[in-house]
């Protein structure tokens, strides 16, 4: 009974060790990310329980729903080698617990939930866990203003003459414009100097005389 009850003891703690390694790797990740630009950096953290540096291990980024998600990203790491993964789609930069990956050209269409899984490889033993996962919108692009070239000396010398003849044809119709009024009020202040014709007073009768 007594090796019994040992041999529980250290099938129970057995279990537990196994349990243990699912507990050990922690992936903490930002819920929401707005991006203006289209190019996103995703902070992917971890926390080891046991302490234990991570020397190598491999980071994929899931796109979408767990179960639907589809692998964008897919980056190896080793600390002792000096030297940074790149993927065609994405960059990685590890830092002191976490890895920043870097998404270029990603469009609006590509905003959805983004999911960090970290695998450990060395020091053993293997243990995978995921993120919660990251909500990226990326904002509509907006329309950007170019600014003027300088001018050159033609176009400067268009405006000129451009202004110049403006110019001008306002003068031209102004002075129209007043000639014309000037003589209008000319003929209303005209005044007729022919004197005028008077009657000669009572108008004859005519009287016809008959002869008896």
């Amino acid at each position: 009974m007594k090796h019994r009850g040992q041999l529980v003891v250290l099938l129970t703690c057995f279990l537990g060790a196994l349990n243990m390694p699912a507990l050990a790797l922690q992936v903490i990740q930002p819920r929401l990310i707005l991006a203006e630009s289209h190019n996103v950096t995703l902070k992917c953290a971890y926390d080891n329980t046991r302490d234990e540096p991570l020397e190598q291990f491999r980071i994929h980024i899931l796109k979408g729903e767990r179960g639907a998600n589809i692998k964008v990203c897919d980056l190896y790491f080793d600390i002792s080698k000096n030297k940074l993964p790149n993927d065609q789609s994405c960059q990685g930069q590890p830092r002191n617990g976490s890895v920043l990956i870097t998404f270029n050209g990603l469009n609006t269409s590509q905003s959805d939930l983004y999911i960090c899984q970290i695998q450990k490889i060395h020091p053993p033993p293997y243990i995978t866990s995921f993120g919660n996962g990251t909500w990226i919108f990326i904002s509509p692009d907006r329309v950007e203003m170019k600014p003027c070239g300088q001018f050159t000396q033609t176009t400067l010398i268009i405006l000129v003459l451009t202004a110049f003849f403006m110019l001008y044809s306002v003068l031209i119709t102004c002075l129209h414009w007043m000639l014309k009024k000037n003589q209008e009020e000319q003929n209303n202040e005209y005044v007729n100097m022919e004197p005028p014709k008077h009657s000669s007073g009572r108008r004859r009768g005519n009287h016809i005389g008959y002869r008896t």
